[in-house]
């Protein structure tokens, strides 16, 4: 039996890079999204896939979005007395 075609050896290096990349993030837990479609509330950990910053600052390959902070917020001690 002939081994299998390789289905990404159409694309570009920088594009198998990127498909690999996808695949370690997911592996590693992260939601890995398309900068057209962003939920930031979709997983605790989220890669953005080249995302356009303001300028003068240009683009990143990957932003990446961890929520550390929990959902709610402590109540303070109360003051001490006298």
């Amino acid at each position: 039996m002939p081994p299998a075609a390789d289905p990404s050896a159409h694309l570009t290096s920088e594009a198998r890079a990127r498909v690999e990349i996808d695949r370690m993030l997911g592996a590693g837990g992260w939601a890995v999204q398309d900068a057209s479609a962003v939920d930031l509330a979709a997983a605790r950990g989220v890669a953005v896939r080249e995302f356009v910053m303001r300028a003068p600052h240009g683009r990143a390959d990957y932003l990446l979005s961890l929520r550390t902070c929990p959902p709610w917020a402590e109540p303070l001690p109360p003051p001490p007395r006298g």
